[in-house]
């Protein structure tokens, strides 16, 4: 029983990640038939229906009756002016100050759940991310896309639907760091995944705080 149990919960994470990080399946899409998916997987169909399952219970997936499975496209909050998807990739500057407002507030308590709540292959999926911020960084690089796969990984391991939900606002009001944020990136990083790979809520989340207080432009906390 633990070892299907274990299993089930592998086949869910590589599911997680097919969703999310290979986009093999968008909001909206229908997964292959069971027999087909446990077949690609490798597992038995039974491993696969529970791994469904957890995933329906953490509102990633939707089982619709006579029709199959399907990824569930979350709720997400509208913006205060309803403008920000329209904008494009970066908030409106009126925007920008409520968006990272939000982050200090939100960000920190995510780091604090992914602690608590974090598979062992979350955990390892969210250190070999910093790692990737680090890279990225020496190597002079955009660090746009590095930080938000960074972040959202961490929101995906709170096990909190909602948390993920809110990824497309943060994107929004993401902007290239710059100076002195620059330098605090690595340390900083390197310190929240410590606290996280020690499963230690408190020290993720004032880590977490520190961070963004750092690396935030003046004047917006």
């Amino acid at each position: 029983m633990a070892q299907r149990q274990r299993l089930s919960q592998q086949v869910k994470e590589e599911l997680l990640h097919q969703i999310y990080e290979a986009h093999q399946f968008a909001p909206g899409d229908r997964l292959p038939n069971e027999l087909a998916l446990a077949e690609a997987l490798g597992v038995s169909r039974t491993t696969l229906r529970e791994a469904i399952r957890l995933l329906v219970e953490d509102g990633v997936l939707e089982i619709r009756r006579g029709l199959g499975t399907f990824v569930r496209a979350p709720d997400r909050p509208a913006a205060p002016t309803g403008q920000i998807h329209k904008a494009g990739p970066k908030a409106p500057p009126d925007q920008t100050r409520d968006l990272q407002e939000l982050e200090l507030l939100l960000e920190p308590e995510a780091a604090y759940l992914a602690a608590l709540r974090a598979t062992d292959a979350e955990l390892a999926q969210i250190a070999a991310l910093g790692q990737n911020v680090t890279g990225t960084l020496l190597e002079g690089e955009s660090l746009l896309e590095a930080k938000r796969a960074f972040r959202n990984a961490i929101f995906r391991a709170t096990h909190n639907v909602y948390f993920l939900s809110l990824s497309c606002l943060f994107d929004a009001g993401d902007a290239e760091p710059r100076g002195l944020a620059l330098k605090h990136w690595i340390t900083d990083q390197q310190t929240i995944v410590e606290f996280l790979l020690q499963r230690n809520g408190d020290g993720a989340r004032s880590a977490m705080r520190l961070h963004l207080l750092r690396c935030q432009p003046q004047g917006l906390v």
